[in-house]
């Protein structure tokens, strides 16, 4: 059975200033080392919204506790992924060896762009399916963020609920 990505951070005294390192070197890594001028693009066109997507980053820029959520759920994300696990104790490896980066604009475009790889990419959701006696069916599509991440999170889910 393979251990839990709480588990393992938990036995490799991992803090979340580590974490928000390693969710660097995990984005470098899985998504060919994107510049933030790539990043944020994709951000801006994926919501459509460039006024959210800045309000989001300077909120991650200056609340650390959110950084280390973002970059916590991204990891725990990827954890879950087949084929990702070595790629993220290699990251977590590399953020507890390395001198960390400062700059918090640049960990705040790391975790906005986690996340939105987190809503993109593998959403945690339940469908239930209501059959009605006139032969219709209602389909209800729930999913899954952290709390404290939802408003970083709709920004990404407002746009792809507007294309269904």
């Amino acid at each position: 059975m393979t251990q839990k990505f709480e588990d393992f951070i938990t036995e490799k005294n991992v803090s979340g200033h580590d974490l928000a390192q390693a969710a660097r070197y995990y984005l470098s890594e899985r998504c060919d080392d994107p510049t933030t001028t790539e990043m944020r693009e994709a951000l801006y066109t994926a919501t459509e919204n460039p006024t959210a997507v800045d309000a989001g980053l300077d909120l991650l820029a200056r609340d650390p506790v959110a950084l280390d959520q973002a970059s916590y759920a991204l990891l725990a994300w990827a954890w879950d992924q087949p084929d990702e696990v070595s790629r993220v104790e290699s990251a977590i490896g590399a953020a507890k060896q390395k001198l960390p980066v400062i700059e918090a604009g640049l960990l705040a475009m790391v975790a906005m762009y986690g996340m939105y790889l987190v809503v993109t990419g593998n959403r945690k959701r339940t469908t239930t399916t209501v059959y009605h006696a006139d032969g219709t069916k209602t389909e209800k599509v729930e999913e899954y963020y952290p709390p404290s991440l939802s408003g970083l999170t709709a920004i990404f889910k407002m746009r792809r609920d507007d294309d269904s």
